[in-house]
């Protein structure tokens, strides 16, 4: 995992949500704060907060995998994975969750 993001899990805090105008906080397991984001207008926030809560464990499941795959890439059936999974895709959004690009 890069070791540049606060720890996770982290996870949705939404006990304060009427007290603070609207407002969802995403907090690590270690009690601080990674964001927070306020009412859109669109009622979204939970849904955006639940899945920015779970990006730490997505990453690592991507990152597991890119690893898995360079270990064994000259393997057939890892070829053939390759273009099904497209793990072009998936080595991108490791790539841009880490720097930033694709």
């Amino acid at each position: 995992m890069n070791n540049k993001i606060t720890p996770s899990p982290w996870s949705v805090n939404d006990k304060d949500y009427d007290r603070f105008g609207k407002t969802v906080w995403i907090e690590a397991d270690n009690g601080h704060y990674v964001c927070e984001l306020v009412r859109d207008g669109e009622h979204r926030e939970f849904d955006n907060a639940r899945l920015i809560a779970a990006a730490p464990d997505m990453l690592e499941v991507l990152e597991n995998l890119v690893s898995i795959y360079e270990q064994n890439k000259d393997l057939p059936q890892v070829k053939e994975a390759y273009r099904f999974f497209e793990f072009k895709k998936i080595k991108s959004a490791v790539s841009k969750a880490k720097n930033g690009k694709a």
